[in-house]
């Protein structure tokens, strides 16, 4: 009989679903397994094209993906079902109707006699000017130019920026004054007694639970997660990623959690860089990339409607590192950046880690770092996602001054969902925190909130 499949059902995007041109957006079938063969590595999944069909276009960079690539499960046995997703993007609006036409082949490159196809509706994509070629670039460092509070390049380049982000995915309509929950999780009755009432929006870590974020009474309901894991020099496989988050993901998702940072700085060795003699998941930017593409079709797979950020990066050098118990080397955020793109292009918004030490710096190398990401993914929803000052000999009334600022011009940066200070508390974090471990404040409250 040989292999053989047969398609069972859509799991995102059915038929005539309308996609503005030009938009990513994820398919995912679920396949049956009709043969006498199990399908596993070395399998494939490729493009048909049909010449005889209008509107037939293939939406994906790549003509043929790896079982590894598109299946969520490691082997599926004859009689077994497996969810299979592509990431496609919206081609430009010609044909109004669009189909894509897939099937499986065996490690021999037989092709299956089934096939399976996606067909969408294409919208029209709204009208973004690009930026003026004019412009000064964005320093990124030693606060020599773009200093924010002039606004001289940004404030030139702004409304173009906001007419390029079309802002459709961010209701808000402005941006969240965030705050980032306890370091080690589980928040305790000080965190909420210092930040009750005061912030819009929380950002929490997978295996928090909603009943510990309402205390906080933030003044919208929306909630940023943070998938978590503890890499610290082992190799952890993407489908063991998402498999291990997937109980706790699932209640919050029930709960109305849509937004999801995929991970936390994986240019560091202790989040999973693989360099140095570390153990790790990727090497450098490209490889996490693949890892954050397949990630976020796993999870899509299980949460169709969820969005999945690109995470933070460390920013900085390449260079050692020790923040707290955590050591180890960090590679270039830049270089790993620039590596990652194929992930920030499919990515449903990116997350920017910015830190500081100065009120000198806060207007010019900190904010500067955000507006580089803001010119570089103009049509992408941002969030501040970390943002604080780490030296310990700052002190908590300033800090909070610092603060204030910095929530003040990353609010002037066109398509901002929020910005979340780190953190309320932590073991060992008192030096960035709004109150100690003993429950007293920083002052860092008293002086952001100041009027």
């Amino acid at each position: 009989m040989g292999s053989a499949a047969q398609y069972v059902d859509d799991i995102t995007i059915p038929d005539n679903t309308e996609v503005e041109a030009g938009t990513s957006f994820v398919k995912t079938w679920r396949i049956k397994n009709t043969g006498d063969t199990t399908w596993k590595s070395g399998f494939v999944w490729r493009y048909l094209p049909k010449p005889d069909k209008a509107g037939n276009v293939r939406m994906t960079e790549k003509e043929e993906y790896s079982w590894e690539e598109v299946a969520d499960e490691i082997e599926v046995k004859p009689g077994g079902e497996v969810n299979v997703s592509l990431t496609m993007i919206a081609p430009p609006a010609g044909e109004r109707l669009n189909t894509s036409y897939w099937q499986f082949a065996d490690p021999e490159g037989n092709a299956f006699v089934d096939f399976v196809y996606v067909q969408i509706i294409v919208t029209p994509s709204q009208v973004r000017p690009e930026i003026a070629d004019d412009t000064e670039p964005v320093s990124t460092g030693g606060g020599e130019r773009g200093a924010v509070p002039g606004l001289s390049a940004e404030e030139a380049a702004a409304t173009q920026i906001r007419g390029r982000y079309d802002g459709l995915s961010w209701p808000h309509g402005r941006m969240l004054i965030g705050l980032h929950d306890r370091a080690d999780r589980h928040a305790q009755a000080a965190d909420y007694a210092i930040a009750k009432g005061k912030f819009d929006t929380i950002k929490i870590q997978s295996g928090t639970r909603m009943k510990e974020v309402r205390p906080y009474e933030a003044k919208t309901d929306f909630v940023l997660c943070r998938l978590y894991a503890s890499w610290n020099g082992r190799d952890l496989k993407v489908e063991d990623f998402v498999k291990d988050n997937m109980g706790d993901l699932e209640p919050l998702v029930k709960a109305g959690v849509t937004h999801i940072e995929f991970h936390n700085e994986p240019n560091l060795t202790h989040e999973g860089l693989r360099a140095h003699g570390v153990v790790g998941s990727w090497s450098n930017g490209a490889e996490f990339a693949n890892y954050f593409i397949k990630g976020r079709q796993l999870l899509r797979a299980k949460f169709p409607n969820i969005k999945v950020g690109f995470p933070g990066l460390s920013p900085g050098p390449d260079e050692a590192y020790r923040y707290g118990s955590d050591s180890g080397f960090r590679m270039n955020d830049a270089t790993f950046l620039a590596e990652a793109r194929p992930a920030l292009e499919v990515a449903d918004f990116i997350c920017v880690h910015s830190y500081y030490q100065t009120m000198d710096q806060v207007r010019n190398d900190a904010i500067n770092y955000v507006w580089q990401y803001r010119r570089d993914w103009p049509d992408k929803l941002l969030f501040v996602t970390e943002f604080s000052n780490p030296n310990e000999t700052v002190s908590g009334k300033e800090k909070g001054e610092q603060a204030k600022e910095f929530y003040r011009l990353c609010a002037q940066v066109p398509g901002m969902g929020a910005a979340y200070y780190f953190i309320v508390s932590g073991s060992g974090w008192d030096h960035q925190a709004l109150r100690r471990e003993d429950g007293s404040s920083t002052g860092w409250v008293e002086a952001a909130f100041k009027e």
